[in-house]
């Protein structure tokens, strides 16, 4: 790849030579082009060496798993003798039951509880209501006052009046 770049850039420099920088722009061109093209080898260069710490990594998990299967050594095959202590058994596997939830009782908790939030929150929307509610809007009577509109224009008059110094 390094030969490349070396290669590539002997050819730029022969190319100036026989520019002889009476066109600026293609000179402007030839060096944005090569920069381009750095940072485009650059960044393939980055990618492989992610992809290979990548799979290093993926090698190394699969060597640290914890949930890695270890083979256990089957013990041969013996006769088993059967107990008949089934009421001690079954006994112990019907408390164990109770003590877990079924799954429609947690369910069940759980539609509880949104419905107690439910109405917690229809009664605070109510009280919040009512306390707009009894607001009373007051109206204040103007009684003895008269409205004058000549008066009212002739104070706009002087209140828009320019000032004079």
């Amino acid at each position: 790849m390094q030969i490349i770049l070396l290669g590539f850039n002997k050819l730029i420099k022969n190319l100036a030579i026989f520019i002889d920088m009476d066109n600026p722009i293609l000179i402007a061109l030839i060096i944005i082009g090569s920069v381009i093209y750095k940072i485009y080898q650059g960044y393939k260069e980055e990618q492989e060496k992610a992809k290979k710490r990548m799979e290093q990594l993926k090698k190394q998990l699969q060597k640290d798993s914890p949930f890695q299967e270890i083979p256990v050594p089957v013990p041969a095959a013996k006769p088993v003798k059967t107990v008949l202590k089934t009421t001690l058994v079954s006994h112990k596997n019907q408390e164990l039951s109770r003590d877990i939830p079924q799954y429609d009782e947690i369910e069940i908790a759980r539609q509880r509880k949104l419905e107690q939030q439910r109405i917690a929150a229809e009664k605070r929307i109510k009280q919040e209501k009512s306390k707009t509610a009894t607001k009373r809007i007051e109206i204040e009577v103007l009684e003895g006052q008269h409205f004058d509109l000549r008066h009212a224009v002739i104070q706009q008059a002087i209140l828009e009046r320019p000032y004079k110094d």
